[in-house]
């Protein structure tokens, strides 16, 4: 981008705007939004498998800068499922993640979710949380959670072990011919 982006949230230049469903999010952006963040495509079914109550967008002219989409926990009043918290590369560093993580916290005082153990941000979750929860039977994935008692925290690390895989994984098959190492 031609754009310098040096601390555009603090210039209002990125807007942050909340949905209440993918209904009011355009899909492609978005899409494309979680595809340069995670580098892997979105499962064909997301957008109606997901039910968010709360979708925050950065925007920056037009673009999708990030996003943190959360669920609500089921049978669990007021806690959410945070399902996706993105950033895209070219606004990494420029505060757009501290704003939208500013909503989400603000907008949710007890949440679960969960990241792949080499997600490269997994340090500033282990800063965010309460707690963290590593399972035998699950793992890839660690679980962070902050503002959960006793009795809640099963119930929502259920809702978070249960969650259905969001993005198409590469075949390990193909990255092992890709690689040569078959």
């Amino acid at each position: 981008m031609k754009d310098n982006l040096e601390n555009l949230v603090g210039k209002k230049a990125i807007n942050i705007v909340l949905a209440k469903s993918f209904e009011e999010v355009n899909n492609h952006k978005f899409a494309a939004l979680l595809k340069s963040g995670f580098g892997k495509p979105l499962v064909e079914d997301y957008f109606s498998m997901t039910k968010p109550s709360h979708i925050w967008l950065a925007k920056y002219k037009g673009y999708y800068a990030g996003a943190a989409v959360v669920e609500p926990v089921p049978n669990l009043e007021g806690v959410g499922y945070l399902d996706k918290f993105v950033v895209s590369s070219p606004y990494k560093g420029k505060s757009v993640g501290k704003k939208l993580w500013g909503n989400f916290s603000d907008g949710f005082g007890k949440a679960i979710w969960r990241a792949k153990k080499g997600n490269p941000i997994i340090n500033f979750y282990e800063t965010k949380a309460d707690g963290i929860i590593t399972l035998g039977d699950v793992p890839s994935f660690a679980f962070f959670y902050f503002g959960l008692n006793s009795k809640e925290l099963p119930v929502a690390l259920s809702y978070a072990v249960n969650k259905k895989p969001s993005f198409i994984e590469p075949d390990p098959i193909f990255q092992q011919m890709k690689g040569g190492k078959l």
